[in-house]
């Protein structure tokens, strides 16, 4: 290979590697004027550089590691990043050939390690802890999370799930443990011990992971049977980025809490405020588009406009095996309106039933509003490509068209009817 033609591809990796750099130095000088602004640099000591005499402060000691680490991890994931994802397939590949103990071990090492570091925590910060307690505990805890995988593995082949609540679970604990950390700030008149936090985090994490289990054996478990209740089940489907940015906002607004309550600041309360909101709206917002799931056993049979104008009826069928819940149900046509069906049934297999939608409910989606890609995989349209009806519950059915159905010409909002050729293209991807 020539110099002329390997010059654009070194000009590529030196424009990515300067942005990595300077991407490292702007998070290094946020999370260092954090650091500052809650007084949590204090714990750093002043370093001396014997051979230049000379003292470096705190403050840069910390900058200096944090913009070293942060380009070494940088670089590292923009110029290995198709390796490095090849080697964990090759590893995902070799996990499920493990024997089920040593998979279970090595599972349950990491709980140990954060057990490890509370213990750590604890002894550095709150109140020292005998050594046989600073031993005894992340044993303990690798042991029993060992344990309960060993006994999961007997009746299930894979045991993910499970991991997934006991994380949650652990998640959990520490929210308990730092309730009680801000509890013995803010009330002065009483003395909490330094190992209560530790103590809490050991029983509730456990705890917590045990009620999730046990809710998600349920049909319906606990955090479901509430979430269909409040409605949020079903608004979430509908309204993903309002119910969204609503539930960021409410995390931005606990946390602004907390940090106010901890630091009482104002500059470190905003950022906290700011940096909470845009965290907790981005995984609502991957939630809702990892779980979000569209059956389509609902079938639009037939429409038919009334000798008024005024309403028109649309008349759906159920393919699927089971009933399907209409009472409560909501609609949404393709340009993102709402209404509620006057539907009160439930639905059963291959039953018809008809309802009424206003004259200017958009059946078809419009050609001229394509959707637009945001960063980080999110995008935005104008036109949904089908109605969606969603239920009481939370499941969501997108509507698709029998064949046959007369309401292919165009509806009273001016957009065309896809064509077969589209549907078809549509169902196979």
């Amino acid at each position: 290979m020539s110099v002329g033609q390997g010059l654009p591809k070194t000009l590529k990796q030196l424009k990515r590697l300067v942005i990595v750099l300077v991407g490292a130095a702007i998070a290094a000088a946020v999370l260092t004027a954090i650091l500052a602004a809650t007084g949590l640099i204090g714990f750093v000591p002043e370093t001396r550089l014997r051979s230049l005499d000379l003292v470096v402060a705190p403050w840069l000691v910390v900058a200096v590691g944090l913009f070293v680490h942060l380009a070494f991890v940088g670089t590292v994931y923009v110029f290995f990043a198709k390796k490095i994802r090849k080697n964990l397939g090759k590893a995902a590949g070799q996990w499920s050939e493990l024997p089920g103990a040593a998979q279970a071990i090595v599972a349950g090492l990491p709980f140990a390690v954060l057990a490890t570091l509370a213990v750590v925590a604890t002894d550095f910060l709150a109140a020292p802890l005998p050594l046989p307690v600073r031993l005894v505990v992340p044993l303990f805890v690798w042991f029993v999370v060992t344990a309960v995988l060993l006994n999961h593995l007997r009746s299930n082949e894979r045991f993910a799930d499970l991991l997934e609540l006991l994380g949650v679970g652990t998640v959990v604990g520490g929210g308990f443990s730092a309730a009680v950390i801000l509890f013995g700030r803010l009330v002065g008149q009483v003395d909490v011990p330094g190992y209560v936090p530790l103590v809490v985090f050991l029983l509730a994490s456990p705890l917590a992971a045990a009620v999730l289990v046990r809710s998600a054996q349920r049909e319906q478990g606990y955090l479901s049977t509430l979430l269909v209740k409040t409605g949020f089940a079903q608004v979430r489907r509908i309204q993903a980025a309002t119910v969204a940015l609503t539930l960021g906002l409410l995390v931005g607004i606990i946390g602004a809490a907390l940090a106010s309550l901890a630091v009482g600041r104002l500059l470190v309360t905003l950022l906290v405020f700011l940096l909470a909101w845009a965290l907790g709206t981005y995984a609502a917002l991957r939630w809702f588009q990892r779980t979000d799931v569209a059956y389509s056993d609902l079938v639009i049979v037939d429409v038919r406009d009334r000798s008024s104008g005024r309403r028109r009826e649309l008349a759906v069928a159920n393919e699927r095996d089971e009933r399907v819940d209409l009472r409560d149900a909501k609609i949404r046509d393709t340009g993102y309106d709402l209404y509620r069906t006057n539907i009160d049934v439930v639905l059963g297999p291959g039953q018809t039933e008809t309802f009424d939608i206003p004259p200017n409910f958009s059946l078809f989606p419009s050609t001229d509003d394509l959707a637009t890609d945001l960063p980080m995989g999110f995008s935005v349209s104008k036109s949904a490509d089908a109605p969606v009806i969603v239920t009481r519950d939370g499941e969501k059915f997108k509507l698709r068209w029998a064949d046959g159905v007369v309401e292919r010409r165009r509806d009273p909002s001016g957009n065309r009817a896809p064509s077969r050729e589209a549907e078809r293209r549509e169902d196979n991807a």
